[in-house]
């Protein structure tokens, strides 16, 4: 017979066997794991200035888009205090500095392709020499005979180009939380003629953080329209400013070379918008040296300005943010 102490010393030799196995076959693997965790936690933090963001990563931060967010957000909480006041029949809350809504009239007339160098009454005699040799202007060879003209004008020279050097700059000097709404002209379509003739077009509505596209918005601008319709204009732009929030000042910037052309009067536009919102002030930058076009800032406590003066616009409208007028509203409260 076997010796029982012998037997169970086999039997201890084998246990330690099988658990000195089992250690290096659970051992190994959790010790190469915990090495990975351990370098890959201190890279983690060899690359952040604190622990907790190892830990707690948060996603990248696009500024822009947030400050965007924030100021349309902004807005819309003064207009919906100011609409709730309102109900409640308790004065307005005032809305934030340089919450503003500047609408932007870019004349794209025909007009628009003389010679930023001719001004009104040299525009006035070149027309009346036109139709005297070609005859009127309304009939072919008079029309022809414009256009032909206007083909002369130096490639950068036009009034056009004139126009929108200067909105650009006025673009550059607007306040912070300006909103702009562009618009122009609506081009000449001939299998729509009636639709197409003294239209106004919406070019679109841009914030701050959206003033490139704004700015490649105008780039595209053409003078391809069939008229001047500056009283509908007025109309539009004065439109799509009264929907800021309560006490802020509006704006209609106005840039042309001309009259009126579609059987309406732009000065009488420019008197019932302001007597309907008494915070709106519309200024002329005046491409031709055109005093006729002064009226719409006589009505409206605006300001006329010479072309290329588009920088001169943007300080005023900041100027005029920095001392509003009276406002029937109460102070915003400072959040605590």
């Amino acid at each position: 017979m076997s010796d029982p102490q012998h037997i169970a010393g086999q039997n201890r030799r084998r246990f330690l066997a099988a658990l000195a196995v089992a250690a290096l076959v659970v051992g190994v693997p959790l010790a190469g794991l915990a090495m990975w965790w351990g370098t890959s936690m201190a890279y983690a933090l060899a690359k952040v200035a604190s622990p907790r963001e190892a830990f707690c990563p948060l996603p990248p931060v696009d500024d822009g888009s947030l400050r965007m967010a924030e100021m349309e957000l902004r807005r819309r909480i003064a207009e919906l205090e100011s609409e709730s006041a309102r109900r409640r029949g308790q004065c307005q809350v005032c809305a934030e500095a340089e919450a503003v809504d500047v609408a932007l009239i870019v004349d794209t007339s025909a007009s628009m392709r003389w010679p930023a160098a001719m001004d009104a009454a040299a525009e006035r005699a070149k027309m009346a020499a036109i139709e005297k040799e070609a005859g009127p202007i309304t009939e072919t060879p008079g029309n022809d005979r414009m256009i032909a003209e206007m083909a002369r004008t130096p490639a950068g020279q036009e009034r056009m180009e004139e126009a929108r050097r200067t909105a650009l700059a006025v673009l550059d000097t607007l306040p912070q939380r300006a909103r702009v709404h562009l618009f122009s002209f609506g081009s000449f379509n001939p299998d729509r003629v009636e639709a197409s003739q003294c239209s106004v077009v919406p070019v679109g509505t841009y914030t701050n953080l959206q003033r490139a596209p704004l700015g490649a918005a105008l780039r595209t601008l053409r003078p391809d329209a069939s008229g001047t319709p500056l009283a509908l204009s007025i109309e539009k732009a004065a439109a799509a400013v009264k929907g800021r929030p309560a006490g802020t000042p509006g704006f209609v910037v106005v840039i042309t070379d001309g009259t009126e052309t579609c059987r309406a009067d732009p000065c009488a536009a420019a008197r019932t918008a302001r007597a309907a919102d008494p915070l709106l002030s519309i200024s002329v930058i005046d491409i031709a040296r055109n005093e006729q076009a002064s009226c719409l800032a006589e009505a409206t406590q605006g300001q006329v300005f010479a072309a290329g003066r588009g920088a001169d616009v943007g300080r005023m409208l900041a100027e005029a943010l920095r001392t509003p007028p009276a406002q029937n509203c109460i102070p915003r409260p400072n959040p605590s």
